[in-house]
Parts: C-alpha cells; structure tokens; sequence
C-alpha cells in the first residue's frame, strides 16, 4: 500500500503543482489550503509522513511552479 501524503499550502498555484506532483508519482494523498485543515483532516485520516514546511521547501516549490508554466 503506497504512503498516504497530506500537503498543506496558501498559495494555490503551490497546491495544484504539489498535488500534480504526488499524482505523478503515484502518492495517494490530499492538498489543503491551511494548517487548520490538514489538523482536520489527520485527525481522521491516518497519513505516511509529516514535512513542516520550510523557507527552503516553499523557495523549491515555488522554482517548480514557475518551471511548469
């Protein structure tokens, strides 16, 4: 059973690349908006992996945005 992954992200535009991303790579998981949604939603879904997010990851994913265009 693959890894179930929560992504959560402000920034819409980040939201749609990351969840293309996790698709892409064949990840079973959920995007939303803001914190208070993903506390929501682990609170009843079980998921793989946490990864707080970082001046460096939003910096990494906003250079994956701008390349998809």
């Amino acid at each position: 059973m693959p890894t179930r992954v929560l992504v959560a992200d402000d920034e819409a535009q980040l939201r749609a690349t990351r969840a293309r991303g996790l698709r892409e790579e064949s990840y079973a998981g959920d995007v939303v908006a803001s914190g208070k949604e993903a506390v929501e939603r682990a609170a009843v879904i079980a998921y793989g992996r946490a990864r707080p997010e970082s001046r460096e990851n939003r910096h990494e994913s906003r250079n994956r945005a701008e390349q998809s265009k």
